[in-house]
């Protein structure tokens, strides 16, 4: 199988270009579903996070989809112009493509080094290929690898050490512009994994005035409850945004959810107070023409490179570790492949050479008698029979090679196969 992965992430695009490949559940599944009925040997992987979006393949060689393709998948899914993505994307095969896979689920290639949402990020990923049929053997092999040099590398090193998250930094770019947490009235839109981490985060950095909204009123509720923060209803969003000094959003919405129209009335309520807003949903869920306004302070996942910057400083010495941890699970992986591939080949070649021996066996024991002398010359010719019909398609393959010059090349095989020497 040829192992292939093409996509985007936050070094290669923007958040412009990631936010309009980015995929929900349902949009993957449709994806993959639509990837195997054009390549129905192949299986299909689809990670959709906020600072990525990756298609990974798995395909016989004769049914091998090349990147190009992909990238045209890709772009169809969220109807992109696919000349918009030129330079904004990477491709890997086989190796490099499985290498990619471990160091993205161990968040070696993320954001935030160490952050343990992509881990979760990529069972999901895995799921929904799943329910879609379109995980197969050899990417769910990969991705349970890439899950156990994960928990390698969170457990056997130190970058997870300190803050590891999204919501942690947008929690930590809050205090910089407000330094005193404690003071301010917080409003987390959004009840999801990332949702619960921030709040987490705000409480554990003296947040106490903390509301938390969500369209599924239930979800607020439950998260609110075990992170000491107040659930209010989303359908009185507005009300919410005019007592709020702090706003983090992370919702799983297509659309902007924060527009400018809204934005007059709240300000107005506010008597013109300012608002820090940070938006840490992909796609994003404030228009970003909201930050034209002199009292609000727009910032996206993009505008919190500085401190994803400090914190990669701090851990860049365990980035070593990690890596000798990739290639050492990489190496076992492809010994393992390699030695599975190789076990029906070897259960053909004893299958042929028991038929081979049984037949000259066949024709060796009517001729056995009670003259011991006969029986050796018997015995003899069996052993000579039975030597040359094994050598035959060897031989008759190296003789047919010899035509186009590679005769040499597979005899040095067949000398490191059955360890051959001068001497013997």
């Amino acid at each position: 199988m040829i192992t292939l992965v093409v996509g985007c992430n936050h070094r290669t695009a923007p958040l412009a270009i990631r936010e309009r490949l980015a995929m929900a559940e349902r949009e993957q599944e449709e994806a993959l579903r639509d990837l195997r009925a054009a390549h129905a040997d192949c299986e299909g992987v689809i990670l959709s996070t906020c600072n990525r979006v990756e298609l990974y393949l798995a395909c016989p060689k004769q049914g091998q989809a090349d990147a190009h393709q992909l990238l045209h998948t890709l772009a169809a899914v969220r109807d992109v112009d696919p000349a918009q993505l030129s330079g904004h994307t990477y491709h890997h095969t086989d190796v490099h493509a499985i290498r990619h896979c471990f160091r993205v689920v161990s968040s070696l290639d993320s954001m935030v080094l160490g952050e343990s949402q992509i881990l979760w990020q990529a069972r999901q990923a895995v799921e929904t290929a799943d329910r879609a049929h379109a995980l197969g053997t050899t990417l769910r092999e990969i991705f349970d690898r890439a899950f156990t040099v994960a928990r390698r590398v969170r457990n056997e090193t130190q970058i997870a050490a300190g803050r590891a998250s999204i919501g942690s930094l947008a929690v930590d770019f809050a205090r910089q512009i407000f330094t005193r947490l404690a003071e301010r009235t917080v409003l987390m839109i959004g009840a999801g994994k990332m949702g619960r981490t921030t709040v987490r985060h705000l409480s554990a950095q003296g947040a106490a005035d903390v509301m938390v909204t969500n369209r599924t009123f239930a979800r607020a509720e439950q998260m609110a409850a075990q992170l000491q923060a107040t659930a209010v209803p989303y359908e009185q969003l507005d009300d919410h945004l005019a007592t709020a000094d702090i706003v983090i959003t992370c919702t799983g919405s297509d659309e902007p959810i924060i527009r400018p129209a809204q934005i007059v009335e709240v300000l107005r309520r506010r008597r013109y107070r300012p608002m820090l807003i940070i938006d840490i949903a992909v796609p994003r869920d404030v228009d970003q023409a909201v930050g034209d306004f002199d009292q609000i302070y727009l910032y996206n996942i993009d505008d919190l490179q500085g401190i994803v910057d400090a914190t990669l400083a701090d851990r860049q010495q365990e980035i070593a570790a990690c890596n000798a941890i990739v290639e050492e699970e990489l190496l076992a992986f492809l010994q393992h492949q390699q030695s599975r591939d190789a076990g029906p080949v070897l259960a053909l070649l004893r299958e042929r050479l028991d038929r081979i021996a049984e037949q000259e066996l066949q024709w060796a024991l009517p001729k056995l008698t009670n003259d011991v002398e006969k029986n050796r010359q018997v015995i003899r010719h069996f052993k000579h029979r039975l030597v040359q019909k094994m050598l035959h398609f060897p031989r008759t393959y190296l003789i047919e090679r010899a035509q186009d010059g590679s005769s040499a090349i597979h005899a040095e095989v067949l000398r490191q196969l059955f360890d051959l020497t001068e001497e013997e």
